[in-house]
Protein backbone atom coordinates (compact mmCIF):
# COMPACT_ATOMS: atom_id res chain seq x y z
CA UNK A 1 0.00 0.00 0.00
CA UNK A 2 2.67 2.40 0.95
CA UNK A 3 4.26 2.02 -2.59
CA UNK A 4 1.30 2.39 -4.23
CA UNK A 5 0.78 5.44 -2.62
CA UNK A 6 4.13 6.76 -3.08
CA UNK A 7 3.49 6.08 -7.23
CA UNK A 8 0.49 7.94 -7.18
CA UNK A 9 1.82 10.63 -5.16
CA UNK A 10 4.75 10.72 -8.18
CA UNK A 11 2.64 10.66 -11.11
CA UNK A 12 0.41 13.41 -9.02
CA UNK A 13 3.45 15.71 -8.77
CA UNK A 14 4.56 15.00 -12.43
CA UNK A 15 1.21 16.34 -12.96
CA UNK A 16 1.46 19.18 -11.17
CA UNK A 17 4.59 20.37 -12.16
CA UNK A 18 4.43 19.42 -16.08
CA UNK A 19 0.88 18.56 -17.07
CA UNK A 20 -0.13 15.31 -18.43
CA UNK A 21 -1.15 15.54 -22.10
CA UNK A 22 -3.20 13.56 -23.71
CA UNK A 23 -3.51 12.78 -27.10
CA UNK A 24 -6.23 13.96 -29.13
CA UNK A 25 -7.52 13.34 -32.81
CA UNK A 26 -7.81 16.33 -34.99
CA UNK A 27 -10.45 17.26 -36.83
CA UNK A 28 -9.60 19.26 -40.46
CA UNK A 29 -11.76 21.72 -42.22
CA UNK A 30 -11.33 23.24 -45.77
CA UNK A 31 -12.96 26.33 -47.76
CA UNK A 32 -12.77 25.50 -51.89
CA UNK A 33 -10.92 27.62 -54.44
CA UNK A 34 -13.49 28.78 -56.49
CA UNK A 35 -13.44 31.75 -59.83
CA UNK A 36 -16.11 34.31 -60.59
CA UNK A 37 -16.45 37.43 -63.12
CA UNK A 38 -17.27 40.41 -61.98
CA UNK A 39 -21.31 40.48 -61.17
CA UNK A 40 -21.14 37.11 -61.03
CA UNK A 41 -22.23 34.38 -57.97
CA UNK A 42 -20.56 31.27 -57.28
CA UNK A 43 -21.17 29.00 -54.14
CA UNK A 44 -18.15 28.16 -52.25
CA UNK A 45 -18.50 24.99 -49.73
CA UNK A 46 -17.34 24.83 -46.31
CA UNK A 47 -16.15 20.56 -45.98
CA UNK A 48 -15.64 19.11 -42.57
CA UNK A 49 -12.73 17.03 -44.48
CA UNK A 50 -12.29 14.87 -41.46
CA UNK A 51 -14.05 14.31 -37.87
CA UNK A 52 -12.26 11.68 -36.02
CA UNK A 53 -14.75 12.10 -32.68
CA UNK A 54 -17.44 13.46 -34.65
CA UNK A 55 -18.77 16.71 -34.18
CA UNK A 56 -21.64 17.63 -30.92
CA UNK A 57 -21.32 21.54 -31.74
CA UNK A 58 -19.00 24.57 -33.55
CA UNK A 59 -19.23 28.27 -33.81
CA UNK A 60 -17.49 29.48 -37.12
CA UNK A 61 -16.81 33.02 -38.50
CA UNK A 62 -15.97 33.60 -41.95
CA UNK A 63 -14.03 36.36 -43.60
CA UNK A 64 -12.89 37.78 -46.93
CA UNK A 65 -9.37 39.54 -46.96
CA UNK A 66 -11.01 42.24 -49.21
CA UNK A 67 -14.85 42.96 -50.03
CA UNK A 68 -13.56 45.27 -52.85
CA UNK A 69 -12.94 41.79 -54.69
CA UNK A 70 -16.27 39.43 -53.40
CA UNK A 71 -18.30 39.67 -50.80
CA UNK A 72 -20.78 37.21 -49.05
CA UNK A 73 -24.13 37.52 -50.26
CA UNK A 74 -25.64 33.84 -48.23
CA UNK A 75 -25.05 30.92 -46.21
CA UNK A 76 -27.76 27.97 -45.68
CA UNK A 77 -26.88 24.93 -43.81
CA UNK A 78 -26.25 21.65 -45.32
CA UNK A 79 -24.91 18.33 -43.08
CA UNK A 80 -26.95 19.88 -39.59
CA UNK A 81 -30.67 20.45 -40.18
CA UNK A 82 -31.81 24.27 -40.84
CA UNK A 83 -33.63 24.97 -37.30
CA UNK A 84 -30.02 23.41 -35.33
CA UNK A 85 -28.72 26.03 -37.35
CA UNK A 86 -27.99 29.55 -36.72
CA UNK A 87 -27.07 32.83 -38.76
CA UNK A 88 -25.63 35.16 -35.69
CA UNK A 89 -24.51 37.75 -38.61
CA UNK A 90 -24.05 38.27 -42.39
CA UNK A 91 -22.05 41.22 -43.79
CA UNK A 92 -20.24 41.76 -46.99
CA UNK A 93 -16.90 40.71 -45.52
CA UNK A 94 -17.92 38.62 -42.43
CA UNK A 95 -20.55 35.57 -41.99
CA UNK A 96 -20.69 34.38 -38.01
CA UNK A 97 -22.85 30.92 -37.51
CA UNK A 98 -23.29 28.42 -35.11
CA UNK A 99 -24.78 24.82 -35.26
CA UNK A 100 -25.96 21.68 -32.81
CA UNK A 101 -25.48 18.43 -34.21
CA UNK A 102 -28.66 16.93 -31.88
CA UNK A 103 -29.67 14.34 -34.55
CA UNK A 104 -25.58 12.87 -34.29
CA UNK A 105 -25.63 13.37 -37.69
CA UNK A 106 -21.66 13.89 -38.06
CA UNK A 107 -20.23 10.61 -36.08
CA UNK A 108 -16.69 9.63 -34.97
CA UNK A 109 -15.32 8.72 -37.98
CA UNK A 110 -16.79 11.11 -40.76
CA UNK A 111 -15.27 12.07 -43.82
CA UNK A 112 -15.59 14.69 -46.13
CA UNK A 113 -19.22 16.42 -44.90
CA UNK A 114 -20.51 19.54 -46.53
CA UNK A 115 -21.05 21.72 -43.11
CA UNK A 116 -22.86 24.94 -45.14
CA UNK A 117 -22.56 26.60 -48.53
CA UNK A 118 -21.99 29.73 -49.28
CA UNK A 119 -23.00 32.12 -51.65
CA UNK A 120 -20.17 34.76 -52.60
CA UNK A 121 -20.63 37.70 -55.69
CA UNK A 122 -17.90 39.16 -57.41
CA UNK A 123 -17.07 42.56 -57.44
CA UNK A 124 -13.95 43.45 -59.45
CA UNK A 125 -11.38 41.82 -60.91
CA UNK A 126 -8.60 40.35 -58.18
CA UNK A 127 -7.84 37.73 -55.57
CA UNK A 128 -9.20 37.45 -52.00
CA UNK A 129 -8.71 34.86 -49.42
CA UNK A 130 -11.39 33.05 -47.42
CA UNK A 131 -10.47 32.61 -43.99
CA UNK A 132 -12.38 30.33 -41.60
CA UNK A 133 -11.95 31.37 -37.88
CA UNK A 134 -12.61 28.21 -35.99
CA UNK A 135 -14.42 29.89 -32.66
CA UNK A 136 -15.51 26.58 -31.29
CA UNK A 137 -15.58 23.16 -31.84
CA UNK A 138 -16.02 20.22 -30.29
CA UNK A 139 -16.78 16.85 -30.55
CA UNK A 140 -19.06 13.95 -29.58
CA UNK A 141 -17.00 13.86 -26.44
CA UNK A 142 -17.72 17.11 -25.40
CA UNK A 143 -14.32 17.76 -25.76
CA UNK A 144 -13.52 21.67 -27.51
CA UNK A 145 -10.32 21.21 -30.15
CA UNK A 146 -8.97 23.56 -32.42
CA UNK A 147 -9.57 22.29 -35.67
CA UNK A 148 -6.86 22.53 -38.61
CA UNK A 149 -7.71 25.00 -41.36
CA UNK A 150 -7.18 25.16 -45.08
CA UNK A 151 -8.26 28.52 -45.92
CA UNK A 152 -9.70 29.18 -48.99
CA UNK A 153 -9.21 31.79 -52.39
CA UNK A 154 -11.67 33.16 -54.79
CA UNK A 155 -10.68 34.69 -58.28
CA UNK A 156 -12.84 37.52 -59.77
CA UNK A 157 -11.76 37.64 -63.29
CA UNK A 158 -9.25 36.38 -65.50
CA UNK A 159 -7.09 33.96 -63.03
CA UNK A 160 -2.90 33.86 -64.09
CA UNK A 161 -3.74 29.87 -64.56
CA UNK A 162 -6.01 28.28 -67.24
CA UNK A 163 -8.76 26.65 -65.79
CA UNK A 164 -9.13 23.03 -66.64
CA UNK A 165 -11.94 22.37 -69.14
CA UNK A 166 -15.44 22.20 -67.71
CA UNK A 167 -18.05 19.68 -68.94
CA UNK A 168 -21.70 20.72 -68.56
CA UNK A 169 -22.53 18.01 -65.27
CA UNK A 170 -25.32 15.33 -66.26
CA UNK A 171 -28.83 16.47 -65.03
CA UNK A 172 -29.50 12.98 -63.29
CA UNK A 173 -33.34 11.65 -63.21
CA UNK A 174 -32.32 8.75 -60.58
CA UNK A 175 -30.02 8.05 -57.73
CA UNK A 176 -26.26 6.11 -58.27
CA UNK A 177 -26.37 3.38 -56.26
CA UNK A 178 -25.77 3.66 -52.33
CA UNK A 179 -22.03 2.18 -51.16
CA UNK A 180 -22.30 -1.41 -50.28
CA UNK A 181 -25.21 -1.69 -52.60
CA UNK A 182 -25.08 -3.35 -56.23
CA UNK A 183 -28.50 -2.08 -57.45
CA UNK A 184 -29.42 1.34 -58.19
CA UNK A 185 -32.18 2.60 -55.78
CA UNK A 186 -36.25 2.39 -57.51
CA UNK A 187 -39.17 4.80 -57.49
CA UNK A 188 -41.77 1.90 -56.99
CA UNK A 189 -45.20 3.90 -56.94
CA UNK A 190 -43.81 6.65 -59.62
CA UNK A 191 -43.92 9.43 -57.06
CA UNK A 192 -40.20 10.97 -58.02
CA UNK A 193 -39.01 9.36 -54.61
CA UNK A 194 -37.17 6.43 -54.45
CA UNK A 195 -38.33 4.62 -51.05
CA UNK A 196 -36.74 0.99 -52.65
CA UNK A 197 -33.17 1.97 -51.52
CA UNK A 198 -31.47 -0.71 -52.76
CA UNK A 199 -32.59 -1.28 -55.63
CA UNK A 200 -33.65 -4.93 -54.98
CA UNK A 201 -37.60 -4.85 -56.22
CA UNK A 202 -39.31 -4.77 -52.52
CA UNK A 203 -40.12 -2.23 -50.08
CA UNK A 204 -39.52 -3.16 -46.95
CA UNK A 205 -37.30 -2.56 -44.03
CA UNK A 206 -33.85 -2.94 -45.13
CA UNK A 207 -34.48 0.35 -47.16
CA UNK A 208 -34.30 2.80 -44.52
CA UNK A 209 -31.32 0.56 -42.56
CA UNK A 210 -29.19 1.22 -46.10
CA UNK A 211 -30.18 4.74 -46.16
CA UNK A 212 -29.41 5.51 -42.46
CA UNK A 213 -26.43 3.53 -42.71
CA UNK A 214 -25.06 5.57 -45.53
CA UNK A 215 -26.88 9.16 -45.13
CA UNK A 216 -23.31 10.91 -44.76
CA UNK A 217 -21.82 9.49 -47.57
CA UNK A 218 -21.05 12.44 -49.93
CA UNK A 219 -22.77 10.79 -52.70
CA UNK A 220 -25.89 10.30 -51.25
CA UNK A 221 -26.04 13.28 -50.10
CA UNK A 222 -25.72 14.70 -53.75
CA UNK A 223 -28.62 12.59 -54.65
CA UNK A 224 -30.32 13.37 -51.66
CA UNK A 225 -33.43 15.15 -53.65
CA UNK A 226 -34.17 11.75 -54.62
CA UNK A 227 -34.59 10.79 -50.95
CA UNK A 228 -36.11 13.99 -49.43
CA UNK A 229 -38.86 11.53 -47.88
CA UNK A 230 -40.19 14.29 -45.31
CA UNK A 231 -40.12 17.04 -48.05
CA UNK A 232 -37.67 20.00 -46.22
CA UNK A 233 -35.08 19.79 -48.69
CA UNK A 234 -32.25 18.42 -47.35
CA UNK A 235 -31.28 14.53 -46.26
CA UNK A 236 -31.78 14.54 -42.70
CA UNK A 237 -31.98 11.64 -39.76
CA UNK A 238 -35.82 12.60 -40.62
CA UNK A 239 -36.18 11.34 -44.01
CA UNK A 240 -35.45 7.87 -42.71
CA UNK A 241 -37.77 8.10 -39.71
CA UNK A 242 -40.68 9.18 -42.84
CA UNK A 243 -39.55 6.12 -44.65
CA UNK A 244 -39.64 3.99 -41.79
CA UNK A 245 -43.27 5.43 -41.26
CA UNK A 246 -44.01 4.21 -44.99
CA UNK A 247 -42.90 0.84 -43.86
CA UNK A 248 -45.34 0.99 -41.28
CA UNK A 249 -47.86 1.91 -43.52
CA UNK A 250 -46.95 -0.44 -46.39
CA UNK A 251 -47.69 -3.73 -43.40
CA UNK A 252 -50.92 -3.19 -41.72
CA UNK A 253 -51.69 -4.76 -38.56
CA UNK A 254 -53.23 -7.76 -38.54
CA UNK A 255 -55.65 -9.51 -36.31
CA UNK A 256 -53.73 -11.26 -32.95
CA UNK A 257 -53.54 -15.03 -32.42
CA UNK A 258 -55.61 -16.21 -29.52
CA UNK A 259 -54.18 -17.78 -26.47
CA UNK A 260 -50.78 -15.61 -27.11
CA UNK A 261 -48.21 -15.13 -24.30
CA UNK A 262 -47.98 -11.17 -23.49
CA UNK A 263 -45.00 -9.22 -23.44
CA UNK A 264 -43.63 -7.27 -19.98
CA UNK A 265 -41.84 -4.32 -19.87
CA UNK A 266 -41.04 -2.41 -16.96
CA UNK A 267 -39.07 0.68 -15.40
CA UNK A 268 -35.92 -0.33 -13.38
CA UNK A 269 -36.04 0.96 -9.83
CA UNK A 270 -33.22 3.38 -9.20
CA UNK A 271 -31.54 5.70 -6.66
CA UNK A 272 -29.89 8.67 -7.94
CA UNK A 273 -27.98 11.71 -6.77
CA UNK A 274 -30.32 14.79 -7.71
CA UNK A 275 -27.98 16.88 -8.88
CA UNK A 276 -27.58 14.31 -11.90
CA UNK A 277 -29.71 13.59 -14.95
CA UNK A 278 -30.53 9.89 -13.79
CA UNK A 279 -30.85 7.38 -16.70
CA UNK A 280 -34.01 4.95 -16.12
CA UNK A 281 -34.21 1.56 -17.85
CA UNK A 282 -37.17 0.44 -19.70
CA UNK A 283 -36.69 -3.35 -19.89
CA UNK A 284 -38.68 -5.34 -21.67
CA UNK A 285 -38.32 -8.26 -19.42
CA UNK A 286 -40.15 -10.94 -21.72
CA UNK A 287 -40.85 -11.14 -25.52
CA UNK A 288 -42.27 -14.24 -26.22
CA UNK A 289 -43.78 -13.12 -29.55
CA UNK A 290 -40.33 -10.76 -30.41
CA UNK A 291 -40.84 -7.34 -31.00
CA UNK A 292 -42.09 -5.13 -34.21
CA UNK A 293 -42.79 -1.86 -32.77
CA UNK A 294 -44.17 0.25 -30.37
CA UNK A 295 -45.80 3.33 -29.20
CA UNK A 296 -45.22 4.26 -25.42
CA UNK A 297 -46.07 7.19 -22.82
CA UNK A 298 -44.18 7.41 -19.85
CA UNK A 299 -45.46 9.63 -17.30
CA UNK A 300 -44.00 11.09 -13.88
CA UNK A 301 -45.48 11.34 -10.27
CA UNK A 302 -46.16 13.51 -8.34
CA UNK A 303 -44.70 16.72 -10.11
CA UNK A 304 -42.56 19.02 -8.97
CA UNK A 305 -39.57 16.30 -7.68
CA UNK A 306 -37.91 15.53 -10.94
CA UNK A 307 -38.60 16.10 -14.94
CA UNK A 308 -38.24 14.35 -17.86
CA UNK A 309 -35.59 15.39 -20.12
CA UNK A 310 -35.04 13.05 -22.94
CA UNK A 311 -35.14 9.21 -23.86
CA UNK A 312 -32.35 7.31 -25.61
CA UNK A 313 -32.82 3.68 -27.59
CA UNK A 314 -30.71 0.79 -26.41
CA UNK A 315 -32.30 -2.24 -27.76
CA UNK A 316 -32.98 -1.35 -31.16
CA UNK A 317 -30.25 1.42 -31.59
CA UNK A 318 -29.71 4.76 -31.37
CA UNK A 319 -31.43 5.84 -34.64
CA UNK A 320 -34.80 3.84 -34.14
CA UNK A 321 -36.47 6.08 -32.15
CA UNK A 322 -38.61 9.07 -31.89
CA UNK A 323 -39.99 11.44 -29.84
CA UNK A 324 -43.11 12.41 -30.63
CA UNK A 325 -44.19 14.89 -27.61
CA UNK A 326 -42.82 15.39 -24.29
CA UNK A 327 -42.79 17.93 -21.05
CA UNK A 328 -41.64 17.87 -18.33
CA UNK A 329 -44.14 15.09 -17.00
CA UNK A 330 -44.46 12.92 -19.51
CA UNK A 331 -42.78 12.20 -23.06
CA UNK A 332 -44.50 9.94 -25.79
CA UNK A 333 -41.48 8.33 -27.53
CA UNK A 334 -41.82 5.26 -30.51
CA UNK A 335 -39.67 2.93 -31.81
CA UNK A 336 -38.92 0.14 -34.52
CA UNK A 337 -36.75 -3.27 -34.53
CA UNK A 338 -36.14 -2.54 -38.36
CA UNK A 339 -32.85 -5.10 -37.95
CA UNK A 340 -35.11 -7.83 -35.86
CA UNK A 341 -32.73 -7.10 -32.66
CA UNK A 342 -35.48 -8.84 -30.26
CA UNK A 343 -36.63 -11.80 -31.61
CA UNK A 344 -39.38 -13.97 -30.41
CA UNK A 345 -38.51 -15.45 -27.11
CA UNK A 346 -35.80 -12.35 -26.17
CA UNK A 347 -36.06 -11.62 -22.69
CA UNK A 348 -34.30 -9.08 -20.46
CA UNK A 349 -33.75 -6.21 -23.05
CA UNK A 350 -32.72 -2.57 -22.22
CA UNK A 351 -35.20 -1.23 -24.60
CA UNK A 352 -34.93 2.30 -23.90
CA UNK A 353 -33.31 4.44 -21.22
CA UNK A 354 -35.17 7.58 -19.87
CA UNK A 355 -33.56 10.92 -18.71
CA UNK A 356 -35.05 12.17 -16.10
CA UNK A 357 -33.32 15.11 -13.87
CA UNK A 358 -33.89 15.59 -10.01
CA UNK A 359 -35.38 19.25 -8.78
CA UNK A 360 -35.76 18.40 -5.40
CA UNK A 361 -34.98 15.20 -3.23
CA UNK A 362 -38.11 12.90 -3.08
CA UNK A 363 -39.77 9.78 -4.35
CA UNK A 364 -40.95 9.66 -8.10
CA UNK A 365 -43.24 7.19 -10.45
CA UNK A 366 -42.49 6.54 -13.93
CA UNK A 367 -45.70 4.73 -15.09
CA UNK A 368 -46.23 3.38 -18.89
CA UNK A 369 -49.17 3.42 -21.41
CA UNK A 370 -48.93 1.70 -24.61
CA UNK A 371 -50.56 3.64 -27.28
CA UNK A 372 -49.05 0.85 -29.74
CA UNK A 373 -47.39 -3.01 -29.17
CA UNK A 374 -47.06 -5.46 -32.02
CA UNK A 375 -44.85 -8.27 -31.56
CA UNK A 376 -43.01 -10.47 -34.88
CA UNK A 377 -45.24 -10.19 -38.11
CA UNK A 378 -47.19 -7.58 -37.18
CA UNK A 379 -49.30 -9.09 -34.38
CA UNK A 380 -50.61 -6.52 -31.78
CA UNK A 381 -50.73 -6.68 -28.26
CA UNK A 382 -51.55 -5.31 -24.59
CA UNK A 383 -48.11 -5.66 -23.07
CA UNK A 384 -47.88 -5.90 -19.41
CA UNK A 385 -46.59 -2.73 -17.76
CA UNK A 386 -44.83 -2.21 -14.58
CA UNK A 387 -44.00 1.02 -13.14
CA UNK A 388 -40.93 1.92 -11.36
CA UNK A 389 -39.51 4.39 -8.88
CA UNK A 390 -36.52 6.40 -8.48
CA UNK A 391 -35.74 8.05 -5.21
CA UNK A 392 -33.75 11.07 -5.67
CA UNK A 393 -30.95 12.09 -2.80
CA UNK A 394 -28.92 14.99 -1.91
CA UNK A 395 -25.41 14.20 -3.23
CA UNK A 396 -21.91 15.96 -3.63
CA UNK A 397 -22.17 18.58 -6.36
CA UNK A 398 -19.82 19.38 -8.98
CA UNK A 399 -16.07 19.43 -7.26
CA UNK A 400 -15.22 21.89 -10.57
CA UNK A 401 -16.92 24.38 -12.75
CA UNK A 402 -17.73 23.22 -16.11
CA UNK A 403 -18.05 19.58 -14.60
CA UNK A 404 -21.14 17.59 -13.89
CA UNK A 405 -21.67 16.16 -10.54
CA UNK A 406 -20.04 13.31 -9.50
CA UNK A 407 -22.04 9.98 -9.89
CA UNK A 408 -22.06 6.16 -8.06
CA UNK A 409 -21.83 4.20 -11.32
CA UNK A 410 -22.47 0.88 -9.34
CA UNK A 411 -24.64 1.74 -6.45
CA UNK A 412 -22.39 0.99 -3.40
CA UNK A 413 -22.99 4.35 -2.08
CA UNK A 414 -19.89 6.10 -2.90
CA UNK A 415 -19.22 7.91 -6.14
CA UNK A 416 -16.12 7.10 -8.20
CA UNK A 417 -16.41 8.88 -10.92
CA UNK A 418 -15.84 11.92 -9.56
CA UNK A 419 -15.81 14.51 -13.07
CA UNK A 420 -19.01 13.11 -13.66
CA UNK A 421 -18.05 12.29 -16.74
CA UNK A 422 -19.91 9.06 -16.83
CA UNK A 423 -16.26 6.97 -16.87
CA UNK A 424 -14.26 5.67 -13.88
CA UNK A 425 -10.75 6.39 -15.06
CA UNK A 426 -7.04 7.71 -13.32
CA UNK A 427 -9.02 11.51 -14.06
CA UNK A 428 -11.01 10.79 -11.28
CA UNK A 429 -8.31 9.75 -8.78
CA UNK A 430 -6.54 12.90 -10.17
CA UNK A 431 -9.26 15.37 -9.52
CA UNK A 432 -10.22 13.93 -5.87
CA UNK A 433 -6.49 14.33 -5.00
CA UNK A 434 -6.65 17.90 -5.91
CA UNK A 435 -10.03 18.43 -4.25
CA UNK A 436 -9.38 16.94 -0.84
CA UNK A 437 -9.66 19.77 1.36
CA UNK A 438 -12.63 21.30 -0.51
CA UNK A 439 -16.05 21.31 1.10
CA UNK A 440 -17.73 19.81 -1.34
CA UNK A 441 -15.92 16.59 0.18
CA UNK A 442 -15.00 17.04 3.46
CA UNK A 443 -18.69 17.53 4.42
CA UNK A 444 -19.75 14.36 2.04
CA UNK A 445 -17.37 12.11 3.68
CA UNK A 446 -19.45 9.07 2.81
CA UNK A 447 -19.38 9.53 -0.68
CA UNK A 448 -15.76 9.52 -0.82
CA UNK A 449 -14.64 7.62 1.88
CA UNK A 450 -12.91 4.73 -0.37
CA UNK A 451 -10.28 3.13 2.56
CA UNK A 452 -13.20 2.88 4.92
CA UNK A 453 -11.59 5.19 7.64
CA UNK A 454 -14.38 7.46 8.10
CA UNK A 455 -12.44 10.60 7.02
CA UNK A 456 -10.91 11.72 3.34
CA UNK A 457 -7.04 11.63 3.18
CA UNK A 458 -4.72 11.31 0.30
CA UNK A 459 -5.58 7.63 0.98
CA UNK A 460 -8.59 7.81 -0.41
CA UNK A 461 -7.09 9.26 -3.77
CA UNK A 462 -4.66 6.39 -4.21
CA UNK A 463 -7.27 3.62 -3.30
CA UNK A 464 -9.78 5.38 -5.89
CA UNK A 465 -6.78 4.67 -7.94
CA UNK A 466 -6.22 1.10 -7.29
CA UNK A 467 -9.99 0.05 -7.96
CA UNK A 468 -9.34 1.48 -11.72
CA UNK A 469 -9.66 -1.49 -13.61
Amino acid sequence: MKYVQWFFSLILGLFLIGGVGFAQSTPTLSLQNVEVQPGGTINVNLILTSAPEGLQQYLFALNLSDPNIAVFTRIESVAIPGDLFQLISLSAERIEFRALDLNNDIRPGAQDIILASMTLGGVNEGEASIILEAEAFVDDRGVKIDPQVQNGLVIVGVSNQQPPAVMPAPVLTAPRPLPTATNAPQDLDGDGLFEDVNGDGVFNADDPTLLLNQLNQPSVQEDGAFFDFDGDGQLTPADVNALIDQVVAANPVVEPPVNQTVSVIAVRDLRANVEDVALVDVVLLQAPQGLERYDVRASLSPPGVARIVGVQSVGLGENFIQVISQTDNDIRFRGADLDNRIPAGAEQIVLAQLQIEGIIPGLVQVSLDFELFTADGSQPENPNAVSGVIEFFQGPTPLEDGLSAPKDLDGDGLFEDVNGDGVFNEADALLLAFHIDSPNVTNNIQFFDFNGDGQITFADAARLNELIT
